[in-house]
């Protein structure tokens, strides 16, 4: 008998053994019922007769700590867990630690039987995966698979711009929900100080953490509402952290350093996913050393009981707001252009309980995909949008094929993790749903101690979960089979956009020979792609084409762009700030700035500018105030010419890690303004505006002159409103 299917028998011996005494955990009510199932249980009563130490330990134990410990005994993981327990230095102490560290599994899996229950699922899960191996073993379902009917957002039509309006109109009432709990195993980040392990909300994209791209894109839409609707407005974000890597402790202190990116710190709302205990694929707890086991976070689909039951949806509801836009933190890609408000706005235009924002799916590679399920029963038919993982392809019998022969994308559509939710929709769910999608992974493994006490490296995984099938409980009720179903027939919906505006992870780091998709590089690349579209078919200007991904990564890119949202974020509203102009082989163009004009401006080398109140200014408790006390510049027909990048010395284009031998820098401090018009800017000039000031620069009689004055009144470059046809309209003032 092979080493594989000795494991699978004592898995299905273990499950018949652990079924009838998990039924009788879940049934009980009380802690002391709990205690009294475990304690008439043989494997436990054997164990502690041949362990007076742990005896004892627990005599002192409440009944919680007890069930604890007796539930590992029950599921016969004693001998592994509390080996070498006589031989500890310090065994209380580590006892202790035991039972606070599975205090909060415990509870959170209540409804599963607790431990047992956790345990018996994953033995489920784990008898399962080793099943799917055999051929043709596909799972007996009266499901049926199919691309979903959805809202086509990759063009600027008439009912994008309508759902756009949509979601900017209703801004105040969609949170924003951020899941940025995960280990970043894969990103191989650390502290270079320290060298402590650092989870992915700490990579540094552009010189910016990915938490912080986060806000700022969501402070990007705020102050687009304020130019609209002339209201100023702050939306909640709540943050499902973990203790993995001190994950908490460091978006937390991502926040504090950050002075809470210029929100009221109450706007911010965190809450923790347990760590869960990981378990070898022979079924057996992993532990790292007597009493202490290895855990790592449950996967983000914990993320709707956690959040009801920590209280976050009933804040959220109780200041009004109905909606929440869900985003991960690893995508900076999805906030490009006008995708998430387009999104939101459909969600919002037919009151849908939940939306998923596709795109095109890359072929053979292991994403998730959006599926309408349909499921046959007796009084009809039920119907859903949803997601179904890589893994799960072969057990749901649904190929692997492309959109077009020959074609790079899949018939079906990818799965991205970005969620519009309705907040009631998601409450009233959670009971009969409370962990959806849940799954194990054993690809990776862990180094922990067999039951010899050696140390070994084994195949192991823990119970993870997936947020976005919270949608399968969401189904749609017809009599009759529907052929023609549309986007809005359903409560679950589909958005479709172009791939490199909707999905660009940061998941791994970048190994040199293999492929940069889900890396930073690859991510920057396409953000590069993305920008080449924005300046030179929206604005009209010049620029060089980026390379394809071999050049880009043996020389890196033809030139630089990058700016602060709020300049847009559409591409429609950029395009009505930048017109004309160029961009010279190798420059760079950073506009960290909102109110701006740039007219045939031509650059060969570096232009930076930078404005210290780009949304607004600050109120004495250093809170953004969105207002139209910010920096602005005017340039006009302005020639740029300086020695800009040093591409031998720039060492990481996406960490900012660049090198200029010269530059034109621009800061405008407070409410200033630079204004500039029919100059050639040359050679390494800082030009620095103060507070309350204008600056304008002239070329009188050939030669480059500034002249000072003071701003009595601020008054905005533009006025924002929407016309007849949904369109966005900055109209300029007249002195501009």
């Amino acid at each position: 008998m092979s080493t594989s299917t000795s494991a699978i028998h004592s898995i299905k011996h273990s499950l018949k053994r652990l079924k009838s005494l998990n039924e009788q955990l879940k049934n009980a009510k009380k802690i002391d019922e709990r205690l009294d199932i475990l304690d008439r249980n043989l494997e436990v009563q054997a164990f502690l007769q041949q362990n007076s130490c742990l005896k004892d330990f627990l005599f002192c134990c409440n009944a919680h700590a007890q069930v604890i410990i007796k539930s590992l005994l029950a599921l016969g993981q004693g001998p592994i867990i509390f080996q070498g327990m006589h031989q500890h230095s310090n065994p209380h102490l580590a006892f202790n630690q035991l039972i606070e560290s599975l205090a909060p599994v415990e509870n959170f899996y209540a409804m599963m039987g607790g431990l047992v229950g956790y345990h018996c699922m994953m033995l489920q899960l784990i008898e399962e995966k080793e099943l799917e191996k055999k051929e043709d073993n596909f799972l007996p379902t009266a499901e049926r698979y199919s691309k979903p009917p959805g809202y086509d957002i990759s063009q600027e039509t008439s009912f994008v711009r309508k759902a756009i309006r949509e979601a900017v109109e209703k801004m105040p009432l969609i949170a924003e929900i951020y899941p940025v709990g995960g280990a970043g195993d894969r990103l191989k980040l650390q502290d270079e100080k320290t060298g402590e392990d650092l989870p992915s909300a700490e990579l540094l994209f552009e010189g910016r953490t990915l938490l912080e791209g986060l806000i700022r894109d969501l402070q990007a839409r705020e102050y687009l509402y304020y130019k609209l609707k002339g209201k100023y407005l702050i939306v909640p974000v709540a943050m499902m952290t973990s203790d993995e890597k001190n994950n908490y402790r460091h978006v937390f202190d991502i926040c504090k350093r950050s002075s809470w990116f210029g929100r009221p710190q109450d706007t911010f709302d965190f809450f923790k996913q347990p760590l869960v205990p990981v378990l070898t694929k022979q079924g057996n707890w992993a532990v790292a050393e007597s009493m202490k086991v290895i855990f790592k976070p449950g996967g983000h689909g914990v993320i709707w009981k956690l959040a009801v039951e920590a209280g976050v949806i009933d804040r959220l509801l109780k200041k009004g707001y109905t909606k929440a836009l869900v985003r991960q933190i690893n995508n900076p890609a999805a906030s490009t252009d006008y995708g998430l408000l387009a999104f939101s706005g459909c969600g919002i235009l037919n009151n849908q309980s939940l939306g998923f924002a596709s795109c095109p799916r890359l072929l053979n590679t292991a994403e998730g995909m959006n599926v309408l399920i349909e499921k046959e029963s007796n009084q009809g038919y039920e119907y859903c949008i949803s997601n179904i993982e890589y893994p799960d392809f072969v057990k749901r019998n649904i190929p692997e094929i492309a959109e077009q022969q020959g074609g790079f994308y899949s018939a079906l559509p990818a799965n991205t993790n970005i969620l519009f939710i309705d907040l009631m929709a998601i409450k009233n769910l959670v009971d009969s749903c409370p962990i959806p999608g849940m799954l194990i992974n054993m690809k990776h493994k862990v180094t922990c101690l067999s039951l010899e006490g050696r140390r070994q490296q084994v195949y192991a995984g823990r119970l993870e979960s997936l947020m976005q099938n919270i949608a399968d409980g969401m189904t749609t009720h017809f009599l009759q089979r529907q052929e023609h179903l549309q986007a809005k027939d359903l409560r679950t919906f589909v958005t479709y956009n172009q791939r490199r505006k909707t999905i660009s992870v940061t998941k791994r780091a970048f190994t040199e020979g293999q492929s940069f998709l889900e890396t930073p590089e690859g991510c920057y690349w396409d953000q590069l792609q993305n920008h080449y579209e924005l300046f030179t078919h929206y604005c009209k200007m010049q620029l060089p084409e980026v390379p394809n991904e071999d050049k880009y990564i043996q020389e890196g890119p033809t030139c630089i762009t990058s700016f602060h949202p709020a300049l847009g974020p559409l591409y429609s509203v950029i395009a009505q700030k930048i017109h004309g102009g160029s961009l010279s082989l190798n420059s760079e163009m950073v506009l960290e700035i909102s109110e701006l004009i740039l007219q045939k401006v031509n650059i060969k080398g570096s232009l930076l500018i930078y404005a210290e109140n780009i949304v607004g200014h600050k109120n004495a408790q250093g809170i953004i105030t969105y207002s139209e006390k910010v920096g602005r510049c005017v340039l006009k027909n302005v020639y740029v010419v300086n020695r800009g990048i040093n591409k031998k010395l720039s060492s990481s284009y996406w960490k900012k890690q660049i090198i200029r031998e010269e530059s034109l820098k621009i800061t405008l401090k407070g409410c200033s303004e630079f204004i500039a018009e029919n100059v050639t800017l040359e050679g390494d000039l800082e030009i620095e505006v103060a507070d309350g000031e204008r600056l304008i620069a002239q070329n009188r009689e050939g030669e480059l002159t500034f002249i000072r004055e003071q701003i009595r009144v601020p008054r905005p470059l533009f006025t924002y409103f929407f016309d007849k046809e949904d369109r966005m309209i900055l109209e300029k003032h007249l002195d501009t």
